[in-house]
């Protein structure tokens, strides 16, 4: 993992995905997903600014 912060986020993926019979992961760039991207950068200033 490239960055060692967001390992505990990794770990408690992989926790969740064992719950589950079928799961597909699939990449989309960032590029290709800018309204997520913003929502999850809004998410993250807005938890900062607690």
């Amino acid at each position: 993992m490239r960055k060692q912060e967001l390992l505990p986020y990794c770990r408690k993926a992989q926790q969740l995905l064992e719950q589950f019979c079928h799961v597909e992961i699939k990449h989309i760039p960032r590029s290709e997903n800018a309204k997520a991207d913003a929502l999850a950068s809004l998410a993250v200033a807005l938890s900062c600014s607690n």
